[in-house]
């Protein structure tokens, strides 16, 4: 897309974000100097800010293949795209699909993500493998009255969470990485679930966040 496309681009995103400003929209935020257009029922990263603290710590290389699980507003894989050699960003919410696609012309790397429409793993061929799946996990296990929530309310036994778990290896690479963010406060912690200990994967921590209250969210690694 050339810049002055881009540019007349930019300019319809901010007048739809500024006309979108609801209790459900946060219109138009940025991450650092990325702007971000959150459409109505997609995750706001920055104000749900276990998004924003993900970012700050991906572990993406030069030439990674990366794949954007619950991509949101795209944050991850727009991050991620700066060094990856190719960025798959998929959710089960078509609005999101229809922002991060929207983020991603915004921020200049649309050449280099590919969206998808999916339910966990079910848009992933089965020969497909990546150096970095990444996962901003719903970690409260509560059922989801909305799409809206079902970003950070992964139902009463976890199902999208123990979901993951039982796929996430066979779309990963050998020397591959899986990196999420969770609550290091609520229990059971995603890392003991028995899905968790099934991949044979091992977690490292990486980094962490307090709120006020004294919630912790944490960010891990977790490799072969």
């Amino acid at each position: 897309m050339s810049d002055m496309l881009r540019g007349v681009f930019f300019t319809k995103l901010r007048q739809l974000a500024l006309a979108l400003q609801n209790g459900e929209s946060s219109g138009l935020v940025y991450y650092h100097d990325k702007p971000l257009v959150i459409l109505p029922s997609v995750f706001d990263p920055m104000k749900h800010w276990s998004g924003e603290l993900l970012a700050d710590n991906l572990v993406v290389q030069e030439g990674d293949s990366v794949l954007d699980m619950g991509t949101g507003s795209g944050l991850q894989a727009i991050c991620a795209a700066a060094k990856a050699s190719h960025v798959v960003a998929c959710d089960i919410n078509p609005m999101a699909v229809k922002c991060a696609r929207a983020n991603a012309v915004l921020n200049g790397v649309e050449d280099k993500i590919e969206f998808r429409r999916s339910d966990l793993f079910k848009s992933i061929a089965p020969d497909e493998q990546f150096d970095l799946i990444i996962f901003n996990m719903p970690f409260f296990f509560v059922d989801a009255k909305s799409t809206m929530t079902k970003a950070y309310l992964g139902g009463s036994n976890g199902e999208v969470v123990r979901g993951f778990w039982r796929g996430v290896v066979d779309y990963l690479a050998p020397n591959g990485k899986v990196q999420i963010t969770f609550s290091g406060t609520i229990k059971p912690s995603v890392l003991e679930l028995e899905e968790f200990a099934q991949t044979g994967l091992k977690p490292s921590y990486v980094a962490e966040r307090r709120s006020l209250l004294g919630h912790r969210v944490c960010v891990y690694v977790a490799t072969r």
